[in-house]
């Protein structure tokens, strides 16, 4: 499955953030959303989350940085 990783950095671009999220949802509406601060420690959810689940991550966290990872299920599919 292919996954897309970008930065974030907050709060200043929590709305691009959000409409990145979105869009990909928008794609494939079975991606599932994840994220890492530091490599060395891994992602820091247990599991993936659906995009809704996630904006309300990203609107709650105090953090300033961090990769988001989304993993598509949409392999193959035409993108408008």
């Amino acid at each position: 499955m292919p996954f897309i990783t970008f930065e974030l950095n907050l709060p200043t671009f929590i709305d691009e953030g959000i409409a990145c999220i979105e869009r990909l949802a928008y794609i494939d509406p079975r991606a599932s959303f994840n994220f890492f601060v530091s490599c060395e420690n891994g992602l820091e959810l247990s599991k993936n989350v659906n995009a809704e689940d996630f904006k309300l991550i990203l609107k709650d966290t105090n953090l300033k940085y961090m990769e988001i990872l989304c993993q598509m299920n949409c392999y193959g599919n035409q993108i408008d």
